[in-house]
């Protein structure tokens, strides 16, 4: 019963917080340009060669361009992805953010059947992320972030 009240509540908040004001995804005033740019970095992530075929199947139910649109992540953007698990979202991410920018990847010990192994590896192949897997409950986010997705 709560996770059917809290998923909702949750989606509600992040759509409302989620204002497309072209800016940094941090509520700074608009920039000139800025928009142009960061879709422009979200169209080379959705065109990185990274990007397997699977993935790609998604983005038709995902729509991740849209999702990208209106969190408001930006080129040099620092991210926290809490639930990376498959790297769906990573993949684009530290391409949108790009090398100025930094993914903290954030999965809790129970999701290493599933996720564990495959974001060390990702982590370890892009300079611009950092997995970690560690209790939700215990965890300490870090305070100089641009986008929480």
């Amino acid at each position: 019963m709560i996770r059917t009240i809290c998923l909702p509540v949750l989606l509600a908040l992040v759509v409302a917080g989620c204002g497309g004001d072209g800016g940094s995804g941090a509520g700074d005033a608009p920039v000139a340009g800025a928009d142009d740019a960061r879709m422009a970095a979200i169209q080379a992530a959705l065109d990185s060669p990274e990007r397997t075929d699977e993935m790609r199947a998604r983005d038709a139910g995902r729509k991740p361009a849209e999702v990208l649109g209106l969190s408001g992540v930006s080129p040099g953007d620092h991210v926290i992805e809490v639930g990376s698990f498959g790297n769906y979202y990573t993949t684009l991410l530290v391409a949108v953010v790009g090398p100025d920018g930094k993914v903290d990847m954030i999965d809790p010990p129970a999701s290493e059947p599933f996720g564990g192994e495959g974001g060390r590896a990702f982590d370890a192949a892009h300079d611009n992320a950092e997995y970690h897997q560690v209790d939700y409950a215990d965890a300490e986010f870090p305070s100089d972030v641009d986008v929480a997705f």
